[in-house]
């Protein structure tokens, strides 16, 4: 559970200039003294129509405004210097979206983390025979073995498709 935090006037404007200014919403949350997982809880209510805080609806519905307005004053830059040189412009626009590799990075340490739960668990396949390479017999019979509880025919105890 998430930390709580008052909404101020100081904490409120600060969050909606940072993001007037450009910045993501983590780092405007931060700016502003709001932990993230509060920022993250408070955005999830207003939009499950949760949230019965009259103030926090008001920053997040104004949060949003201030964010996707200055993503739209981004994309006129671009198109305004695209003219001459419109590298910065773009480099800014696409590094609002936030860094690919970083999602990629996550995506992968989640993966690697689900592996090794599994494998700890013992419920992990290493190897996973196509199916396609084997005859009917051999299919049925390793049927057979799975379903007597003996294990697989290449010795492990139970299969998993992750």
């Amino acid at each position: 559970m998430a930390p709580r935090c008052a909404i101020t006037p100081a904490k409120r404007d600060g969050m909606l200039r940072a993001l007037r200014g450009g910045a993501l919403y983590r780092d405007a949350a931060e700016a502003a003294g709001i932990p993230w997982r509060t920022w993250m809880d408070w955005c999830a209510a207003v939009r499950d129509e949760r949230c019965t805080d009259p103030d926090v609806i008001e920053l997040v519905t104004e949060a949003r405004i201030a964010y996707h307005a200055t993503n739209t004053g981004l994309t006129a830059a671009v198109a305004k210097a695209s003219a001459k040189d419109w590298r910065a412009a773009a480099w800014l626009a696409e590094h609002r979206q936030g860094d690919p590799k970083a999602r990629s990075d996550e995506k992968r340490a989640r993966y690697e983390a689900e592996v090794a739960k599994n494998r700890a668990a013992g419920t992990h396949v290493e190897n996973i025979r196509n199916v396609t390479e084997l005859t009917d017999d051999d299919l049925r019979a390793e049927a057979k073995r799975l379903l007597d509880g003996e294990g697989a025919a290449d010795g492990s105890v139970s299969r998993s498709t992750h």
